[in-house]
């Protein structure tokens, strides 16, 4: 995405310190249902988290992906509401990947789920050219992922093209009706583009 290596140092800083400001909350408002009341100030954490971060001396950047790391590309998050490019690239890569990783670790999704909810919010939440990076980096269907194609045929994700990962190679086994095949075959669904991946088994 044409960044200098620089601004990757900054945003890696910016998305290892993107909570900070939760120092500042009580630990009564790390629970997963607060009121009204409690999630009016929990919402000031990146606020916060700015101010902490320029006291101690980080840079501008730095400080401006700690705020915007929970605003939302069509402007429904918080603290400004900022939508769009207004939002500084870095937050917006921190938000993919901050998004990922409590999906995973706090709310149990799997990797296939978390993956595919980062996309479906693609252009809502987050920016979708950020979210195509992120799809590339990250396979959505990592090797050996048993699969349901939209043809009601199973098989196996046997190769991920890096720049391709939501359309990989798939060997199919079980034909639409359930019954193995005597000789599977590979799918390249970057080719077949009106075969897709319904769902992972």
């Amino acid at each position: 995405i044409g960044m200098t290596e620089d601004s990757i140092e900054q945003v890696g800083i910016g998305a290892l310190l993107h909570d900070i400001g939760l120092c500042e909350m009580p630990l009564v408002l790390n629970v997963k249902r607060r009121n009204s009341q409690q999630e009016s100030l929990w919402r000031e954490h990146p606020t916060y988290g700015y101010y902490f971060a320029k006291e101690i001396g980080l840079s501008e950047e730095v400080a401006e992906i700690i705020l915007n790391h929970h605003e939302n590309w069509d402007g429904t998050g918080y603290p400004n509401n900022l939508c769009n490019q207004d939002i500084p690239i870095g937050s917006r890569i921190v938000t993919v990947c901050e998004s990922y990783d409590r999906l995973i670790c706090q709310e149990g999704y799997s990797h296939t789920e978390a993956m595919e909810y980062i996309t479906d919010n693609r252009h809502s939440y987050f920016d979708g050219n950020i979210v195509q990076v992120f799809i590339n980096s990250l396979a959505i269907y990592p090797l050996g992922s048993m699969v349901r194609l939209s043809t009601g045929e199973v098989g196996v994700v046997v190769n991920v093209r890096r720049n391709q990962g939501d359309r990989p190679i798939v060997r199919v086994y079980y034909n639409r009706v359930n019954r193995p095949l005597t000789k599977p075959y590979d799918v390249d669904l970057s080719a077949k583009r009106n075969v897709s991946i319904d769902k992972i088994l």
